[in-house]
Formats: structure tokens, C-alpha cells, sequence
């Protein structure tokens, strides 16, 4: 706890650090806590006259690492799609994640692997060199980068302060950085997660970008929404993420096939 408080500190002021220990508190319990519904709508600004809305729900049990999300992308704008809007429109479909295993069941992404069975899961190692091919590396979700923890990324806020409360609960504001966090992680999940990193640093040229949390009244993260913009400016992806105690945790299915299979 003292090093998350540490971490999310930031600002050098009495009531930054207070407000660093309470957002550090709610993301332990958060990680801590019991299974949460997902809900997130994202749109991703990819043109002038083109946005990409990204749906994304589902559930995740931190403690045991576990995950089950499904996403649904809808383009709206004039003229043939950008080619940043048909890399969206290729990972509609369903994910899973039980720690290292992760699975998916995505016609754009088979499309795109050249693989056969629609409507199966295919199932890889996480740490497999092959799985950042598949676009489905780190979260599919905008903003969090590990699908099984919605608020770990949290971690990495720099200037934190506390804006007041609504109905929601406490409302936090912050920067995040994106490689700050990558590097507080095991080795196994920084092979994991940096490709989605690289990626947002490809289209925006920088990894940091400012965000906003809730705390509940329960004491874990209640949503989350942020904004990632280009150098000038520009919003690139805009957020909202909501969390909120469920019961069971996700439904990780039990047949697949490998992937290596399908490639023999």
C-alpha cells in the first residue's frame, strides 16, 4: 500500500498526497474486491468526418486474473473507412483471459490469421510471440491496458487530485503513463501488455495521457474516462469506463483449440 501511495502521489502538495493514498486505496480494493461488470463506450476520432465507437462489456474477477469481454465497434462517417477504422472493426468479437491463457473467438482476426472454424475459440499462450498478430494484445477496452484488472493501470497516475464528489463518489483527476506502469510489472506480463503500449505510442507519439476516477461508496473504482490526444492537441480517443460489483465470475470457456493446430 505505501508504494502505491507513493506511485500515485505525484504532486508535492499536502492534499496531492492525500488524494494519491485515497485513489491508491481504492485501486488495492479494487484488485482485491470481488468480480465487476464492465461497461465502456470509447470513440476513437480517427478523421475528420470518420469516429469509431467502441462498445466493450463483460466481466472481470482481478484476484484470480480472469476476464470474459465482448466488443462491437460501429464506424460513423462518410467515404471509404480509414485504415484505422477497419483495425477496430477487426477485433469485433469476444475475448477471454484466465492469467496466462487467452482466448478468442473473432471472425475479423481469423480473417485476418488466414484461420479457419468461425465461431471457435482459439485459444494461445499470452507470452506466445505470435499473440500480438492476432490485435488482441493487452486490453481491447480503451484506456486499461490488462483486461483482468479494469483499474491496475491506475498505479501509474502522476499529479493526483482530488476535484469533489458527485453522485458517483469521489472524483479524482490525474495523468497517466502508460510505460511508468508497463515497467512495475513482472516480466511475464510486460511481455504482455508493451505491444498494446508501442501501439498507443504509434498513433500518438507519446505514451501519457489524462484521465479522471470515481471512487464508490464501496471504496472501489466506480468508472473511469480519459482522453488521449495527438501532439497538438487533438482528441484521438475519449472514453468512459464503468465498474460495478457483480456476482459469478467470468464464464471462461472450457473448449478451444490451439492455435498452432489450426496453423499445422
Amino acid at each position: 500500500m505505501i508504494a502505491l501511495a507513493a506511485l500515485v502521489g505525484g504532486c508535492g502538495s499536502q492534499d496531492g498526497h492525500d488524494a494519491g493514498r485515497g485513489l491508491a486505496a481504492a485501486v488495492e480494493q479494487t484488485n482485491r474486491g470481488g468480480p465487476l461488470a464492465i461497461s465502456e463506450i470509447g470513440i476513437e476520432h480517427s478523421g475528420p468526418n470518420e469516429r469509431v465507437v467502441l462498445r466493450v462489456t463483460g466481466s472481470a474477477y482481478a484476484a484470480g486474473r480472469e476476464a470474459r469481454l465482448k466488443v462491437v465497434s460501429t464506424r460513423e462517417g462518410k467515404g471509404p473507412p480509414s485504415a484505422d477504422a477497419r483495425e477496430t472493426d477487426e477485433v469485433d468479437g469476444e475475448l477471454a483471459v484466465r492469467r496466462e491463457r487467452l482466448l478468442f473467438r473473432s471472425p475479423g482476426v481469423q480473417r485476418r490469421l488466414g484461420l479457419p472454424t468461425p465461431g471457435v475459440w482459439i485459444e494461445i499462450d499470452a507470452t506466445d510471440p505470435r499473440a500480438p498478430s492476432t490485435g488482441l494484445m493487452g486490453n481491447p477496452a480503451l484506456g486499461p491496458l490488462d483486461p483482468t484488472r479494469p483499474a491496475d493501470h491506475l498505479r501509474a497516475a502522476e499529479r493526483v487530485r482530488r476535484v469533489g464528489t458527485d453522485d458517483i463518489g469521489t472524483h479524482y483527476r490525474m495523468t497517466i503513463d502508460y510505460d511508468e506502469y508497463v515497467r512495475r510489472l513482472g516480466p511475464a506480463q510486460r511481455r504482455q501488455l508493451q505491444p498494446k503500449v508501442e501501439q498507443v505510442r504509434r498513433r500518438i507519439g507519446v505514451s501519457r495521457y489524462e484521465a479522471d476516477a470515481w471512487v464508490g461508496p464501496s471504496g472501489h473504482i466506480a468508472r473511469i474516462t480519459g482522453a488521449i490526444r495527438n501532439v497538438t492537441g487533438r482528441d484521438l480517443v475519449t472514453y468512459t469506463l464503468d465498474l460495478r460489483p457483480t456476482r459469478g465470475r467470468p464464464k471462461i470457456p472450457e473448449k478451444s483449440v490451439r492455435l498452432e493446430e489450426l496453423n499445422r
